[in-house]
């Protein structure tokens, strides 16, 4: 055998360990579909779920306080994406309604992960589990600092 895979675990399984961690945010958000669209199909191509994740995780630092060119220049941090897990359950159409829940859970000191689901009318078609740690200017990962994990926490728990 060329190549020899080691099991992954599953999102479900994943999903388990992670809600076991400090859940520091949870936020949804509505969205119509009109972009990254398969010109084949004209439904949202799998990059594209991808894509909305991103703006979202964007959104909620920023409803946070804490604006992407805000930490990279007054702070040298940027986000890195560490690993990716995705489950596709169906397809999304071009105009639709979709809802975006994610979750972030404080998984070690140095990365946070987020559960990620694309949903219409509360069937998950889309679920993403994302790992993100923060690097220096010098690419290198650091534990993320307390002022960090306080802007994320609500309010009565910082």
């Amino acid at each position: 055998m060329l190549l020899e895979l080691s099991p992954m675990s599953s999102i479900k399984e994943r999903l388990a360990e992670l809600e076991q961690k400090e859940l520091l945010v949870e936020s949804t958000e509505k969205y119509t579909i009109e972009t990254n669209i398969d010109p084949y199909g004209q439904h949202l191509h799998h990059t594209g779920s991808l894509k909305l994740f991103e703006k979202v995780r964007t959104h909620i630092f920023e409803e946070h306080g804490m604006p992407a060119k805000m930490m990279a220049e007054e702070h040298g941090l940027w986000g890195f994406v560490y690993e990716i897990s995705v489950r596709y359950s169906g397809q999304i159409a071009k105009g639709a309604e979709v809802e975006v829940t994610s979750r972030i859970f404080l998984s070690r000191p140095a990365l946070l992960s987020f559960h990620q689901t694309i949903n219409i009318d509360g069937q998950d078609l889309v679920e993403a589990i994302v790992g993100v740690a923060l690097v220096n200017r010098d690419g290198k990962p650091v534990i993320i600092p307390d002022w960090i994990l306080n802007n994320l926490r609500p309010p009565e728990s910082s």
